[in-house]
């Protein structure tokens, strides 16, 4: 087995660039690392134990670790402690199929960014959803899924739907809020282990298309001053509990990036997002910012549906 693509620690790769079907084989690969669940053993007068203890409901049980080799250079290394009920999921299996039921609904996907955490344990990639360009908006904004995926149990399975701004790569905060959990959990169960992406990614273009376009181009048309823009980047960062220093940066970034008095309300989601990914977007910093985004998401959202329903203009 050839070594990871991804080694060394490096925790993101940019995908966009190559060719769709080399985006795909990298990103594949790049999670396709030997995942082992071994039991957890110690010496005691010269005889070797399995550990075993109480979870945290109270029953007694042996424990395991999972151990993975990130890099694929034969060093393994043992990330997390799990009971033997857990079972891994294979991530290289769950890309495959999103990938190929991308193809069976006829839809042209194209991964744009792969995040591999430092131990192997989490997984994030994103995939363009190309002929999703909001058309009437000055911004090139399109439809974008987030697959989240860890061999650790440390995170839900799930697919988050984006919106980018393809000008600068930036996820677009406060424009959708979705999320869908995948129905399967880290256990031995093979009925437990399916991925089924058809539904969701059919009911993700459904919303794309009628809720988050016509969104999108109202705040195209709403239209600030510099001042009220900047409120409502300090109110938004406020209320998603944003440290008053980052408040202050982002304050910043921003009035540089709208120094107008005719302001959209598209200009204002985009520089603060802008603002988020110069950061935050970096190998020490994606976990954190993903994190913050998560919590300014919503709290952006509702004050720009606002600001629609003070200008008369409610979606």
């Amino acid at each position: 087995m050839n070594t990871n693509p991804m080694q060394n620690r490096q925790n993101m790769s940019e995908l966009s660039t190559m060719t769709t079907e080399d985006a795909w084989t990298t990103a594949i690969d790049a999670v396709n690392f030997p995942v082992y669940v071994k039991p957890l053993t110690f010496e005691h007068e010269e005889e070797t134990y399995q550990a075993e203890g109480n979870t945290n409901t109270g029953r007694n049980t042996k424990f395991y670790g999972i151990v993975v080799d990130r890099d694929r250079t034969g060093v393994l290394s043992t990330i997390t402690t799990v009971t033997g009920l857990y079972g891994t999921l294979p991530t290289a299996q769950v890309y495959h199929d999103l990938m190929t039921e991308l193809t069976q609904m006829g839809v042209d996907a194209h991964p744009t960014h792969l995040y591999l955490s430092g131990s192997g344990g989490q997984q994030q990639l994103n995939v363009a959803i190309k002929g999703q360009l909001s058309p009437d908006c000055m911004n090139t904004i399109n439809m974008h899924v987030q697959l989240i995926t860890s061999v650790d149990g440390s995170r839900r399975h799930t697919v988050r739907l984006l919106a980018v701004d393809e000008k600068t790569g930036s996820e677009v905060i406060g424009v959708c809020n979705e999320m869908f959990d995948l129905n399967i959990r880290h256990t031995k169960a093979i009925h437990e282990s399916h991925v089924a992406f058809s539904a969701i990614i059919s009911t993700m273009i459904t919303q794309w298309n009628d809720e988050i376009m016509p969104f999108i181009n109202l705040m195209g048309d709403a239209k600030m001053d510099r001042s009220m823009a900047l409120t409502i980047v300090d109110e938004s960062m406020k209320a998603a509990k944003v440290a008053d220093k980052v408040i202050d940066e982002a304050k910043t970034f921003v009035g540089e990036a709208v120094d107008s008095s005719d302001v959209s309300g598209i200009q204002v989601l985009t520089g603060l997002s802008d603002f988020m990914r110069s950061k935050y977007d970096d190998n020490d910093k994606n976990a954190r910012g993903d994190d913050i985004r998560s919590r300014l998401n919503k709290k952006v959202m509702d004050r720009m549906e606002k600001l629609l329903i003070k200008l008369g203009m409610e979606a």
